[in-house]
């Protein structure tokens, strides 16, 4: 979201909570509040956006051919016959384990 909508959003968000605070006590709401009530939000949304971008780089970086094996995998591969199970990928080696295991 670029930074323009962003600041967009967060006014009419603030327009709209003062306007039903005023449908409800026929009152402005105190700034101080809305101010917290804004900082509260904003947090948030910072929060939220904060952990997507951390979760796309996490996604970007660790696609499961890249992923490095688990010991399990790692453990089994070598009572299998595996020499060096720690240079596969976890696909990879769960390939080699598929084509080796005994049934």
């Amino acid at each position: 979201m670029d930074e323009d909508k962003y600041i967009e959003q967060y006014v009419e968000f603030a327009i709209r909570t003062q306007a039903k605070w005023k449908a409800r006590t026929n009152e402005d709401i105190d700034p101080v509040i809305l101010a917290s009530i804004l900082d509260n939000v904003g947090r948030e949304i910072r929060t939220a956006k904060i952990e997507r971008s951390r979760q796309e780089g996490r996604d970007q970086k660790e696609t499961p051919e890249e992923q490095r094996p688990t010991e399990k995998q790692i453990e089994f591969a070598r009572s299998l016959g595996c020499v060096d199970p720690e240079n596969f990928t976890r696909s990879e080696l769960s390939d080699w384990i598929d084509k080796h295991k005994k049934y």
